[in-house]
């Protein structure tokens, strides 16, 4: 019995030390290919928003649009349809969707199920009618859908969020996922005056990326400039705030044309001029890597949580 127990001994020792010898070579195999030039950690999603103040003034034409952009240039991107009440970039994309953020945020669908491809390989994620607040959804909606969108993180290099149109927590609160946020202005006063208050928004919820404005439906590039002018003074003198002017789009009866026809006028006319406006936005928005490189240090379910569970 003594020289059973000594036997069973013997082996618990051997194997704790076989044991430990392998997670020495684990561990040592492990420095060496984190070392290799190939071993990179997964690239967290950049993410840029398209938002306004009020509806109207071309903000969704301008995310379909600046999404094509991005997947022309061999950047897998993702466009989030974050308008939780009145989406509509199924129709400028002429896709027919198969599933939308509202059975995600009930729990009847993953948001895995319901992305969709569309042109340029383009990935698509519908979103939601008749849901007018994230804020006002139950606890377990709530976390679901927050859940399922940080999931988001390492799908693509870029995604895109078109938010809904207005000054809704829930705007803001895809605004906070954002490095870049967009605030389309037109000429029109009330435009002009809805984006002051988006700005100023931004502002108040310690909004930590760079907000930048495009000018959209101008009927010239001076005009475009003077306003923007205006309103960057305007922010800066009592929001102390720093504006960005990403780009000029000249009113067009094209983007008209092209919403009727269900074709994006990126696709239907690559060569016009509102098409190189647009272009040249992208490429604007691009440069700014001093903010899209901050993905790269932290990803963004950590910024929204915070926002809407802020107390």
């Amino acid at each position: 019995m003594i020289r059973d127990q000594a036997y069973e001994l013997r082996k618990l020792m051997k194997k704790k030390r076989d044991d430990q010898r392998l997670a020495k070579e684990a561990a040592h195999l492990r420095g060496l290919i984190s070392e290799r030039p190939d071993a990179r950690q997964p690239r967290l999603t950049r993410v840029i928003a398209v938002t306004s103040g009020k509806g109207g003034v071309g903000k969704s034409t301008i995310s379909a649009n600046l999404s094509l952009h991005f997947a022309s240039k061999g950047l897998e991107t993702i466009l989030l349809d974050a308008d939780l009440g009145l989406a509509n970039l199924d129709v400028i994309l002429g896709i027919r969707p198969t599933g939308t953020l509202f059975e995600v945020i009930h729990g009847n669908r993953e948001l895995n199920e319901i992305i969709q491809h569309g042109p340029m390989g383009l990935k698509f994620i519908s979103g939601a009618s008749g849901i007018t607040d994230l804020a006002n959804l139950g606890e377990k909606e709530r976390d679901h859908l927050l859940s399922e969108i940080s999931g988001l993180q390492y799908e693509g290099e870029i995604m895109v969020i078109d938010t809904g149109a207005g000054l809704s927590h829930n705007v803001l609160g895809f605004l906070m996922i954002a490095q870049i946020t967009i605030v389309v202005v037109t000429e029109e006063p009330a435009s002009v005056a809805d984006g002051y208050g988006m700005i100023k928004a931004l502002r108040k919820s310690r909004y930590p990326g760079e907000i930048c404005v495009v000018m959209n439906k101008v009927n010239s590039i001076q005009s475009g400039k003077n306003l923007f002018d205006k309103l960057s003074m305007t922010a800066d003198r009592f929001l102390g705030t720093g504006l960005k002017l990403v780009g000029i789009i000249p009113e067009s009866p094209l983007i008209r044309e092209s919403t009727q026809k269900m074709t994006p006028f990126f696709i239907a006319h690559p060569d016009s001029k509102v098409t190189q406006a647009l272009r040249s936005v992208g490429e604007v928005v691009l440069g700014h890597s001093e903010y899209l490189a901050c993905a790269e240090k932290e990803g963004f379910s950590r910024r929204m949580y915070s926002f809407f569970f802020r107390v």
